[in-house]
């Protein structure tokens, strides 16, 4: 499939944002213009978490081991005092299907990062895997295991501002899944993709980092954004791709 080119567009209140990825009619409640991968893509693998019980979830205990989670990121958007475009992206362990006996739980379990540069043009995903909580150790052993994650090579560590000088530090790790086993988030309502979904969320298509579920969602983030009105940044994204 080819993707939809972008509009050509101005800065200004008359600019229009550019086309999502399309390929059939959405189906969804929510409509979602479909990419060229399905929501059962998206890859769970099961972690056993210190501290949580083995044995079938309930009411009183939602959450037991083995732990079913999926690998996710948003990228973040912002323009500095010199009309700079910044990015951050961050990773999250998410829950990837809805949980009938908790349905308002956040899908959010585990924040891997506090914030990483976005993807690189070839879609390789690099981060400082934030070992500060309790569980992130034992987690990251796991997902090296799995190979979900790797380490970098050599091994690099960073020491954040709060270190306790016990460990290493945050190890430098990239993602060995491909792009279309990571889930993303709607970068205007802010809901993760899951399973569940009948659809993947489409992407902008002049910059390639920037995810909506319609085109409701796009032309909210156009105007004002989460952080930035996107019509601020695309055009700029655009440009740090090809270079």
């Amino acid at each position: 499939m080819t993707d939809a080119q972008p509009i050509t567009t101005e800065s200004g209140p008359t600019a229009s944002p550019p086309t999502l990825t399309t390929q059939n009619p959405p189906q969804s409640k929510k409509p979602r213009k479909p990419t060229t991968s399905k929501p059962s893509e998206i890859l769970p693998f099961s972690l056993t978490i210190p501290h949580l019980k083995a044995g079938p979830p309930s009411r009183s205990q939602p959450l037991t081991n083995p732990l079913t989670l999926a690998l996710a990121y948003d990228v973040v958007h912002y323009l500095d005092l010199e009309d700079t475009v910044h990015s951050q992206t961050h990773y999250a362990l998410i829950h990837p299907e809805e949980r009938e006996l908790d349905p308002d739980l956040d899908p959010v379990f585990l924040r891997l990062d506090a914030d990483a540069p976005p993807p690189d043009s070839e879609g390789g995903h690099v981060f400082w895997f934030d070992t500060g909580s309790s569980v992130a150790p034992e987690v990251l052993r796991q997902l090296v295991d799995l190979d979900v994650l790797a380490f970098t090579e050599p091994r690099r560590y960073r020491k954040p501002e709060d270190w306790d000088g016990e460990g290493e530090g945050s190890p430098l790790v990239r993602v060995v899944l491909p792009e279309k086993q990571l889930a993303k988030r709607c970068g205007q309502c802010a809901i993760w993709e899951q399973r569940t979904d009948q659809e993947r969320l489409a992407i902008c298509g002049r910059c390639k980092l920037a995810w909506y579920c319609d085109d409701q969602c796009q032309l909210q983030s156009w105007k004002s954004g989460e952080s930035t009105p996107h019509k601020k940044v695309c055009k700029k994204l655009a440009a740090q791709l090809t270079q």
